[in-house]
């Protein structure tokens, strides 16, 4: 029998039989496509509590009419962060975001993608999501 409660040495929902998710990984996006860097779906009867860090540098100046992104799309399909690199972004172009906590349910999925539109440049791009999973 489990006890969660005030009285309880497991008084944090994090605190329930936890496990701790690091997913994390880089890419050269190949132009002209969505490619999906990370993905994490959070299994039945389970919470997960993470954070999101995306980042994107520019290898190889974008060309005039080429652009590229690095975005963080949850199960819904809500993009919740987004890195741009406008047209013709130059060489070293450096960007990167880190979101507060965000809380995912059973069934959840989160997903990091990047895009490249296709041309000359190239970047190089990558996503975490690092958090604790945990029964409700």
């Amino acid at each position: 029998m489990r006890l969660y409660g005030p009285s309880s040495t497991r008084q944090f929902s994090e605190d329930r039989n936890p496990l701790i998710i690091n997913l994390c990984t880089t890419t050269f996006p190949i132009g002209n496509g969505v490619q999906g860097v990370v993905s994490y779906i959070c299994p039945a009867n389970r919470r997960l509590k993470f954070f999101v860090h995306i980042v994107g540098v520019v290898t190889i100046a974008l060309a005039a009419g080429q652009h590229g992104e690095v975005f963080y799309q949850n199960a819904g399909g809500f993009a919740g962060m987004r890195l741009w690199f406008p047209l013709a972004s130059p060489l070293n172009t450096r960007e990167n975001a880190t979101s507060g906590f965000i809380y995912a349910t059973a069934g959840g999925q989160h997903q990091i993608f990047t895009n490249l539109d296709a041309g000359a440049g190239q970047m190089h791009a990558g996503g975490m999501i690092s958090g604790v999973e945990y029964d409700p």
